[in-house]
């Protein structure tokens, strides 16, 4: 669900060593492989219309889908965004769980 430039970036060596630079500069520690691509997709989770996003053109239905599902809960934002911080800060990588309701129900939810 990530946009693709998440996937690489590591690849570039400019756009690399702009991102650890950027890390060292706001004092946390470089990202672990994998929380990159992580963040970048809870993000736009969080955030689904920004202004870069106008621009990079990147439209992934799937991601559009989720942001509308947590949208329509706005409980979930403040703690979203908390976690999302706090994984950039310490270097946890967030998870979502899927939990399919109409399994667990027999197809009755």
């Amino acid at each position: 669900m990530a946009p693709p430039i998440a996937y690489r970036y590591h690849q570039s060596k400019v756009l690399k060593a702009l991102l650890y630079i950027g890390r060292i500069l706001t004092l946390r520690k470089p990202f672990k492989p994998g929380q990159f691509e992580t963040l970048t997709t809870m993000k736009q989770l969080n955030k689904p219309k920004t202004v870069l996003r106008k621009f990079v053109r990147y439209r992934n239905e799937l991601l559009e889908n989720v942001c509308l599902a947590i949208q329509e809960v706005p409980a979930l934002l403040k703690p979203l965004k908390r976690a999302i911080r706090y994984s950039s800060r310490t270097g946890h990588i967030l998870a979502f769980v899927h939990i399919d309701f109409n399994d667990i129900n027999n197809g009755n939810y």
